[in-house]
């Protein structure tokens, strides 16, 4: 595959960005990545990765979309507790300390819905007995056969299963379908 940015040498980078449930992919040469990574002239390994991804979105958003050019104009906030300021977290990806995520909630809450759809954690939590274990593979196994009955078209099925799914819910006030 020949690289998209010079269009010369074989493409042996490849970057995925991913955004709004759409994906684009650019397929560079070494010397191409090299020039978006700001001619930094360090390996992959030997990068920051905060700094890695800051150089590769900003290679591939369009100027006006970039924060650094907004930075220069808008004041640059802190936190309170460690000091922290939105510069350095564009720059860096990194938060100081919990209290930044309140201190950045504005520009915090939209990227987090755009990356992960949503603002609230809801992943697992840690098995505490075999019996929960048992609960948890047996709702897994009839969302399952929820999915597997939709797109059979047999939604009379689908429907017992999501109400059997909410009763189990109610009476283990774990979760809500």
């Amino acid at each position: 595959m020949i690289c998209e940015e010079c269009g010369e040498r074989e493409a042996t980078c490849h970057v995925t960005m991913i955004a709004g449930g759409t994906s684009r992919t650019r397929h560079l040469c070494q010397d191409c990545m090299e020039k978006i990574r700001g001619g930094l002239g360090r390996s992959l390994p030997d990068l920051n990765l905060g700094n890695l991804v800051s150089s590769i979105f900003s290679a591939i958003l369009p100027s006006e979309l970039r924060k650094d050019t907004v930075e220069a104009a808008e004041p640059d906030k802190a936190c309170s507790t460690c000091g922290t300021t939105l510069h350095t977290f564009r720059k860096t990806g990194c938060l100081g300390c919990p209290d930044c995520y309140q201190a950045f909630r504005e520009e915090l809450e939209p990227m987090l819905r755009q990356i992960h759809g949503k603002l609230n954690y809801t992943g697992r939590r840690p098995l505490e007995d075999g019996e929960e274990q048992k609960i948890r593979a047996e709702r897994e196994e009839m969302i399952r056969q929820m999915e597997e009955a939709v797109e059979q078209e047999d939604f009379e099925t689908a429907a017992l299963i999501r109400d059997r799914l909410r009763s189990m819910a109610k009476e283990e006030n774990v979760c809500r379908i």
